[in-house]
């Protein structure tokens, strides 16, 4: 049994504890759908170790080669690449989010009220919305 298959998850989320929470997440049947930006994709992705044609490297060997770090944070994960600096990523990016149960996103502090796509952004839409936002190193990014 899965408890979650009925729920959809919107995850703006890299490196680790935001991957980490969206892969368990879809362990438990929940449909995730990782946001990330063209081009690179995650960072992640460009951390090695690495395994492709020629086995596990500590370097990229071809353009085949994935990160392990990236698959082993990404198992059952859906991607999709959008543009949140533009508006047209942003609208996509509200029209998914209407149609989903949960946003996650671990970016820094402020970035997601900064592309306008806080939780009173995305809740004016989907009102029943759960949003989740995790930091690091606290919502503070003064370090003491």
């Amino acid at each position: 049994m899965e408890p979650l298959n009925d729920i959809r998850v919107l995850s703006v989320t890299v490196f680790l504890a935001g991957p980490f929470l969206g892969m368990t997440l879809a362990r438990f049947g929940a449909e995730v759908i990782k946001v990330e930006m063209p081009g690179a994709g995650d960072p992640i992705r460009s951390v090695g170790p690495y395994v492709g044609p020629r086995g596990i490297n500590s370097d990229r060997q071809t353009d085949d080669d994935l990160s392990i770090r990236f698959l082993k944070r990404s198992q059952g994960v859906k991607s999709v690449t959008l543009n949140l600096k533009d508006a047209e990523g942003r609208r996509m990016f509200l029209e998914l989010a209407k149609q989903s149960d949960v946003v996650i996103e671990n970016l820094s502090p402020g970035s997601m009220a900064r592309l306008g796509l806080s939780y009173g952004d995305v809740a004016r839409i989907n009102p029943g919305i759960v949003y989740c936002s995790i930091a690091g190193y606290g919502r503070d990014r003064q370090c003491k």
